[in-house]
């Protein structure tokens, strides 16, 4: 018999929910009293709903079918107690059916906005995380960078310093070999010098295009 009843009460619950109910006027008095006379017929015999059917109607519903049960309950509940004020049973039964509707749909609710929160939450993580792994890779980049660039410093230095040496040591070598052309022929003069200008030439050009490469 309770099965019965079950099903009979999910069914108005279901018409109920058909049509948006938010003013009186969405609900006539003439509709108030068809529905309080079938929750007459169910709530007899101390009949009770079952909390877990109820609640799993609810969460198959949207949260605007929550307003519209809440406040069509209300008024036929309003509407027993003021025309059937002897029927205990079923004006009790209507209260406490209002009574788990409002908590439940709170409940669930409150469920979807911590779903939403834990969704929005993973998603600000998740992108967190990227924006680290990228702020990572980007200071492991400029490390070796400027790791890369202390070694191009060191190299550059080096060759300059090459640079100077073989530029001061040509030099000086040139002096000390044109010293000893003093009474030499004019012919071996020249080649000498620009044989000395050749080498010394070349060795600057190489150890700049070294410095070339590098950069």
């Amino acid at each position: 018999m309770d099965n019965n009843q079950m099903d009979n009460l999910l069914d108005v619950l279901t018409r109920l929910s058909e049509v948006p109910i938010e003013t009186e006027e969405d609900f006539p008095v003439s509709d108030r009293e068809e529905y309080y006379q079938e929750f007459k017929k169910i709530y007899k015999n101390g009949f009770r709903h079952w909390y877990s059917l109820i609640s799993d109607f609810l969460e198959k519903q949207t949260p605007d079918i929550y307003s519209t049960l809440e406040n069509a309950l209300s008024w036929i509940s309003e509407y027993g107690k003021k025309n059937f004020p002897a029927c205990d049973e079923t004006n009790s039964g209507i209260d406490k059916l209002l009574d788990h509707i409002e908590l439940e749909s709170r409940r669930i609710d409150r469920m979807k906005a911590v779903r939403e929160t834990s969704v929005t939450t993973n998603e600000l993580y998740i992108k967190t995380v990227e924006v680290a792994t990228k702020a990572q890779d980007s200071a492991n980049d400029a490390t070796e960078k400027i790791a890369h660039f202390h070694e191009q410093s060191v190299e550059i230095l080096s060759i300059f310093s090459a640079v100077v040496l073989a530029f001061m040591g040509g030099i000086s070598f040139s002096n000390a070999i044109l010293q000893n052309f003093q009474n030499g022929s004019m012919f071996r003069l020249i080649v000498t010098i620009v044989l000395l200008g050749f080498i010394v030439c070349n060795a600057l050009f190489i150890l700049l295009r070294c410095i070339l490469y590098i950069i």
